[in-house]
């Protein structure tokens, strides 16, 4: 607790977010497979497919977020991040071909990569900012 309460407000805003974007995407996920080989009659193949495509598409275009991020800037790239990877997963439940299931795959993957990449460059900025560096690190050994 004291790390906790030691640690700047950007910081704690960063753990919280992270934390609840991964209980969401933990949750969505296992029901997005449900939902396809239930009420669609997709194979488990074709789901898988589907959810590998969402899966390359953040693995393997991390570049993008970098990008991104350096022409707009961290915190408005990761504001966009959240937004695009939400419609992501919203659009899921209004898709209905399975190309419609793809762009909704790869737009959820494109903004988590974003989210996953800044969230990471964002955190040793917020400790330099605020000097709190030490603190943090004295406080968890």
């Amino acid at each position: 607790m004291k790390v906790w309460r030691n640690s700047p407000e950007t910081i704690r805003i960063l753990f919280v977010s992270s934390f609840l974007m991964n209980i969401g995407f933990y949750a969505l996920i296992p029901y997005l497979t449900l939902y396809l080989t239930g009420d669609f009659a997709w194979s488990m193949a074709m789901a898988g497919i589907l959810l590998g495509i969402r899966q390359f598409s953040q693995q393997g275009f991390s570049f993008l977020g970098g990008l991104v991020a350096d022409r707009i800037g961290c915190k408005e790239t990761l504001v966009a991040g959240v937004l695009v990877r939400a419609a992501g997963f919203l659009s899921f439940a209004f898709c209905h071909s399975i190309w419609q299931f793809v762009i909704a795959a790869i737009l959820s993957g494109l903004a988590g990569r974003c989210l996953n990449l800044l969230f990471r460059q964002h955190l040793p900025v917020s400790r330099r900012k605020k000097g709190a560096r030490r603190s943090l690190l004295s406080g968890a050994l």
